[in-house]
C-alpha cells in the first residue's frame, strides 16, 4: 500500500518520472515493512494474553485447592490427632489365620471401628523414628474412611484389610506396594476406581465382596496369581469365561450373588478346592462339576431347590458339602452321605475368609 504523500509527490509535474517511481517503490517497501511489525507486535500481544489467561487460570486452580483444603479440614475438625505414641499402642505382632496359606505373624496396626476419615499420615513415622516395619494395617469398619492413600508410602505392606469402610477408588499410590499379598476390600459399596489393582501383581488374596459389582473387573486380569478370590455378596454380578484367567484359585467365594447355575468357567478351575456358593437360586449341578478333581470343600446352604446328582460321589477327594440344618440327609444318596455336613457342624466353613487378623 502507498501513502497519500507518496500519491500527491508523483502527481507533482516538477518531479521526474524515475524519481516518482522510485519513491513509490522505496513507499511501498516501508508500508510492508511497517505491515510485518504490526503484525508481528499483534502476535506477541496475543501470546502476552494467552499466557496472561493461563496465569489466571492456575491462580483459581489454586484459590479452588486452598479452598478444598479449608473444606477437608473443617470436616476433620473433631477427629482424632493420632500421634506416634497413639499407634505404637495399636501396632503388635499378630498372627493372621489363613486356611489357605500358612499362618502369619505381623507387624500389625490395628485400628478398627475408631471412626476413622483417613488413614493418620503419623503411620509413616513409626518406621523412620520408631525403628519397626508395619507389615499389615487392619482399618475395618471406619464407615467414613475415605483417603488411605498414605499407606502407599510403606513399602513392607503385605496385608491390607479395610473392610465396612467408605472407599471409593484404589489410591493410585498403593501399585507401589510390591510385597502386598493379601488385600480385603469387601464391603465397600461406593468402591468404583480399581485401576491400580492391575499392578498389584503379588496380591494371592483379594476380597471383593459387597462391592456392588456387575460383574468380574478388568483390573483383575493380570493377578495370575491369585489363590483367594471372594466375590460374595454382589448381587446380579455376571461371572463370565474371564474367570478361568486364574489357574491356581484354591478358594472362591460367590454366595449372595442371585446365581441361577453355577458359571461354567467355575468348572475350568482345576485347583479349585473351597467353593462357596452359599444363598443363591441353585438348582443343580451339571456335570462338568467332575473337573474339579482338587474340591475338598463345597458350601450351599441358602439354596433350598438345590438338587445333588449322584455323581457327586464320584468326586473322590471332596470331604465336606455344608448344607442347612434343615436340611435333611437322609433323603441323599448313600454313596455321598457321609460328605453332607450341617452349617452348625463347621466351625468356620469359609476359612480363610473375610481376612482378620485371629
Amino acid at each position: 500500500m502507498v501513502s497519500d504523500v507518496a500519491v500527491a509527490l508523483c502527481r507533482n509535474s516538477s518531479v521526474s518520472k524515475p524519481v516518482r517511481d522510485e519513491m513509490i517503490v522505496t513507499e511501498a517497501v516501508i508500508s510492508n515493512g511497517a505491515r510485518q511489525i504490526i503484525e508481528t507486535a499483534i502476535k506477541n500481544i496475543n501470546k502476552v494474553k494467552h499466557q496472561q489467561q493461563q496465569i489466571q487460570a492456575a491462580v483459581l486452580e489454586e484459590k479452588k485447592q486452598q479452598q478444598l483444603k479449608k473444606i477437608a479440614e473443617t470436616a476433620n475438625i473433631g477427629e482424632k490427632k493420632w500421634t506416634l505414641e497413639d499407634l505404637l499402642e495399636h501396632l503388635e505382632p499378630i498372627e493372621w489365620e489363613m486356611m489357605d496359606f500358612p499362618n502369619l505373624v505381623l507387624e500389625t496396626l490395628e485400628l478398627d471401628q475408631e471412626d476413622l476419615k483417613r488413614v493418620p499420615q503419623t503411620i509413616t513415622e513409626i518406621e523412620y523414628y520408631a525403628f519397626r516395619e508395619v507389615h499389615a494395617v487392619s482399618f475395618n469398619s471406619n464407615e467414613q474412611l475415605t483417603d488411605a492413600d498414605i499407606l502407599g508410602k510403606l513399602d513392607n505392606l503385605q496385608a491390607v484389610n479395610m473392610w465396612g469402610c467408605g472407599l471409593t477408588r484404589v489410591p493410585e499410590s498403593w501399585a507401589k506396594l510390591k510385597k502386598l499379598s493379601f488385600l480385603g476390600l469387601g464391603n465397600n459399596p461406593c468402591l468404583r476406581d480399581l485401576t491400580p489393582i492391575r499392578q498389584m501383581t503379588t496380591l494371592q488374596y483379594l476380597d471383593l465382596g459387597c462391592c456392588g459389582l456387575k460383574s468380574l473387573p478388568k483390573e483383575l486380569y493380570h493377578l495370575t496369581q491369585l489363590v483367594v478370590l471372594a466375590l460374595g455378596g454382589n448381587a446380579g454380578i455376571v461371572i463370565d469365561e474371564s474367570l478361568s484367567r486364574f489357574s491356581k484359585l484354591k478358594r472362591l467365594a460367590l454366595n449372595d450373588c442371585e446365581l441361577e447355575q453355577v458359571p461354567s468357567s467355575v468348572y475350568t478351575l482345576s485347583t479349585l478346592r473351597h467353593l462357596h456358593l452359599d444363598n443363591n437360586s441353585l438348582v443343580s449341578f451339571t456335570q462338568d462339576v467332575l473337573r474339579l478333581k482338587d474340591l475338598v470343600q463345597l458350601t450351599v446352604t441358602g439354596n433350598p431347590e438345590l438338587n445333588f446328582p449322584k455323581l457327586l460321589s464320584r468326586m473322590e477327594n471332596i470331604r465336606q458339602i455344608v448344607v442347612d440344618d434343615d436340611f435333611n440327609i437322609a433323603r441323599t444318596s448313600f454313596s455321598i452321605r457321609q460328605k453332607f455336613k450341617h452349617s452348625s457342624q463347621v466351625q468356620n466353613a469359609y476359612g480363610s475368609i473375610p481376612l482378620a487378623p485371629v
